[in-house]
């Protein structure tokens, strides 16, 4: 992969702080969002209190993938939105490139993605999970909100609150296309 002066500059000081030789952070309290991160895919699992779709809707109310890539500043996504005004529920899918603003704002957001302590025991909002990607491989944590569920019980969790603003900063990154 051939990384740009851009691109080099924003592994170097993407982060706040680093994970020893390029690996994951999982202590308490400490930023996933490192100057080692490569890419991170937030997934919403949909769930929680929601009403369901309307008859021949392709996708759940509220599921949404995105991806994005630290080292070129690009951004992709495939989420479920609502297609019309009544009508049925699909996939909106793209990619595009992050420019100097969008990067500012998405920045510190990143940095909110913190290791959580705590193993809540949700059951109204959608699940959340996060793959941050380093030189050492990618690593999946669960959200803090469902940290009693199984799949949860082994794996770091992250704060919910840090989740979801980046979910939002990503959905409306994604809207500006």
């Amino acid at each position: 992969m051939r990384i740009g002066t851009l691109g080099l500059l924003s592994l170097l000081i993407g982060g706040c702080g680093s994970a020893a030789g390029g690996g994951h952070v999982t202590e308490e309290g400490r930023s996933v969002y490192t100057s080692d991160v490569i890419e991170i895919t937030l997934d919403d699992l949909g769930g929680g209190y929601r009403p369901p779709p309307p008859p021949g809707s392709q996708c759940t109310v509220g599921q949404a993938h995105y991806e994005v890539s630290v080292v070129e500043r690009t951004l992709a996504w495939d989420y479920c939105r609502l297609q019309g005004q009544g009508g049925i529920y699909a996939s909106d899918t793209g990619s595009r490139s992050l420019n100097d603003g969008d990067w500012t704002m998405l920045a510190p957001q990143l940095r909110q993605l913190v290791v959580d302590g705590h193993d809540g025991c949700g059951a109204d909002k959608p699940e959340v999970e996060l793959v941050v990607t380093t030189a050492a491989g990618a690593l999946t944590y669960g959200d803090g909100f469902y940290g009693c569920l199984e799949h949860n019980r082994n794996r770091p969790l992250i704060v919910t609150e840090g989740l979801s603003v980046v979910e939002a900063t990503l959905s409306a990154l994604a809207s500006k296309n």
